[in-house]
């Protein structure tokens, strides 16, 4: 079970940040959107572009909690 403090968790007493910021993570994605991505790849950049996504909306929840 996850405890929530300041922005992060811990997980079996360690803690846990998210290493990206929201700018980061918005950066990977507008390079993502720039590439040309064709046939077999487009599956794998689908699936990681969701989870990406995810994160960001995430960690965009937290920062806003921590101003």
């Amino acid at each position: 079970m996850a405890v929530n403090f300041n922005g992060g968790f811990k997980i079996g007493g360690v803690e846990y940040r998210h290493p990206l910021t929201s700018e980061e993570i918005r950066f990977l994605l507008t390079i993502l959107k720039s590439c040309k991505f064709q046939g077999d790849e487009l599956e794998n950049l689908m699936v990681i572009v969701m989870k990406l996504q995810e994160e960001y909306n995430k960690v965009l929840k937290k920062e806003e909690l921590t101003k």
